[in-house]
């Protein structure tokens, strides 16, 4: 399945919900599991048929059973489990405190999407709220000027 955080942070909250639960235990119906993980039927339909593929549970009709508790290197990494918007948040705000993106420094809304291997348009989002408080103004050509911190901001 290709990246999707939703899915990964609820397959790892389902891992984490199965290792709870006997092995030889009907798990119940989807709906049930989807509204446990806050997520749609359809994704813990995409779950079961994963987990059933890994051998976690097995089927027996309509009926999911927990066959055996997940190992610990069957859960999705932390990095990949992050949103969108806070992969670009954690990246940025690095660069910003490593002193990486100085006051007056012209950054490229293409370039840093490709650095973070985010979309664009993600990035962008982003970075319109710091101007709309000031510590960065919108440029052309996809591009934007840290203003970096200053006593008024601070204020």
């Amino acid at each position: 399945m290709k990246f999707n955080d939703i899915y990964k942070r609820a397959f790892n909250q389902c891992l984490g919900m199965l290792a709870s639960i006997e092995p030889g235990s009907d798990l119940g119906a989807e709906s049930g599991w989807a509204r446990s993980l806050g997520v749609s039927r359809t994704t813990v339909h995409a779950l079961f048929k994963s987990l059933l593929a890994q051998g976690i549970i097995s089927a027996d009709g309509r009926r999911r059973i927990a066959v055996r508790r997940p190992e610990p290197s069957e859960f999705f990494p932390e990095d990949e489990t992050r949103s969108v918007r806070n992969t670009i948040e954690r990246r940025f705000m690095d660069m910003v405190l490593r002193r990486e993106i100085r006051p007056g420094q012209q950054i490229n809304n293409l370039e840093l999407a490709r650095q973070f291997s985010v979309s664009p348009s993600a990035l962008r989002e982003y970075l319109s709220e710091f101007n709309q408080c000031g510590l960065l103004k919108r440029c052309r050509n996809s591009s934007w000027v840290f203003l970096g911190f200053d006593l008024d901001f601070a204020r």
